[in-house]
């Protein structure tokens, strides 16, 4: 008697952390000699799988939170493998040491849910003198080496309230099986029997429904302009996600020059203050 074989379930594997050191006296962030080819552990994600609920033609709403545990500032920015059947907001930016941020992920329609859909978030460390995010993300791109220092987070997902599957024939019972060719009957002794002659006769013409093709074809004339409007909003949409990245851009770029501004104010009031001071002492010198 043959052995029983004892079948081996997959499971997932765990989640790698680069080893970091100096991350508690304000050093800079190293790996552990074992992980000098994954890049340091800057930015903690949760959660890690999203499930989708709801009926079809319905919205979806998740959260995913992001947070900067480490005394750095990061910059980070979300990625998905189907950029326009999801709204990411906010979908980039910069987080300062223990800052939390948490991006809202919009599914507008249910249905156009995939399995293979996925968001990867990415972290790097980011210098205080770099403000524009896009900038940032554009100048590691073309720098040589530091797409090794980003550190990638996958964020899986799922459809939750899938429908069951159709049942399947009781086991035990086997459906009739034919080729296509009709098999002779035979008597209890083994003689075959004569087939019946059968007539063939030419199947009638098919009889047209004029009201029924003409429903049909205002159905396809209604669901040909329902499609054309979807794809006009969907295109308005897209606009409006451009104008919003092109206001992040102006912001970031008012952000700078408000910084600069600041500077130049508290410059020009201490060179008023010493003016004060020093027609002062000539006052009194006089």
């Amino acid at each position: 008697m043959a052995a029983p074989h004892h079948s081996q379930q997959l499971q997932p594997a765990a989640p790698q952390q680069a080893g970091i050191a100096g991350a508690a006296d304000g050093k800079p962030l190293q790996c552990s000699p074992q992980h000098q080819s994954n890049p340091s552990q800057y930015i903690s994600v949760s959660p890690l799988f999203l499930q989708f609920d709801g009926p079809k033609e319905a919205t979806a709403e998740l959260t995913i939170k992001a947070l900067a545990p480490y005394n750095y500032r990061l910059a980070w920015r979300v990625l998905v493998t189907s950029p326009t059947r999801y709204l990411v907001s906010p979908s980039t930016g910069f987080l300062m040491p223990n800052q939390q941020v948490k991006v809202t992920v919009t599914l507008p329609d249910v249905k156009k849910y995939h399995k293979r859909h996925r968001f990867l978030v990415q972290a790097i460390v980011c210098p205080d003198a770099l403000n524009n995010r896009r900038e940032v993300w554009k100048e590691i791109g073309d720098g040589v080496g530091r797409i090794t220092e980003i550190q990638c987070i996958r964020v899986a997902t799922h459809r939750g309230g899938l429908p069951a599957t159709s049942p399947s024939t009781p086991t035990g019972e086997q459906a009739p099986i034919t080729d296509g060719r009709s098999t002779p009957t035979t008597s209890q002794t083994g003689v075959v029997q004569d087939e019946p002659l059968v007539t063939h006769m030419a199947p009638p013409d098919p009889v047209v429904d004029e009201a029924l093709n003409h429903e049909v074809n205002l159905f396809v004339d209604r669901i040909t302009e329902a499609l054309g409007k979807k794809q006009d909003a969907a295109c308005r949409m897209q606009r409006s996600v451009n104008e919003i990245k092109l206001l992040e851009v102006e912001l970031d770029r008012l952000s700078a020059a408000q910084i600069s501004l600041n500077v130049h104010i508290k410059a020009t009031v201490q060179d008023t203050a010493g003016m004060a001071l020093l027609r002062g002492i000539h006052h009194e010198s006089s």
